[in-house]
């Protein structure tokens, strides 16, 4: 008897290292990288091509549009993580010009407004890894 409940409990660690493996062997593009601070999934790693003039408001996909608005732009395309999700008010269109400061690869900050309709896109989540592109 002893035996049996040995073989079973090995057999149930076992089974759970490979539901395990199986977990973290999915691709990157299925998993939620983040959740925005009003709920909303974020499915997949975003890009931010930031500007200095105001851009047009970003429209659903992983490429979105800022102004600098703080900061040193970037002069190549770098990794940077969001920091603050900030003043998300909507306008009389329903475009909220929220403001986001990001942590970039090499430790400087910058702040971004990003213009978008938090309906159709969701906002940077804190915590957030974003791909910073300049304009």
């Amino acid at each position: 008897m002893k035996r049996v409940l040995v073989a079973l409990f090995l057999l149930a660690v076992l089974g759970g290292v490979l539901l395990a493996r199986q977990g973290a062997a999915r691709p990157a593009a299925e998993s939620v990288v983040a959740v925005d601070p009003h709920g909303s999934e974020i499915a997949q790693a975003r890009t931010l091509v930031v500007g200095r003039t105001q851009p047009t408001p970003s429209q659903p996909g992983v490429l979105l549009n800022a102004r600098l608005v703080k900061g040193t732009m970037p002069r190549v395309p770098t990794q940077g993580t969001v920091l603050t999700d900030e003043d998300c008010g909507g306008d009389a269109h329903g475009i909220s010009n929220c403001l986001n400061r990001i942590r970039l690869a090499n430790g400087r900050e910058i702040a971004v407004r990003h213009p978008h309709d938090m309906h159709k896109i969701p906002c940077f989540a804190p915590g957030e890894p974003v791909r910073v592109v300049p304009a």
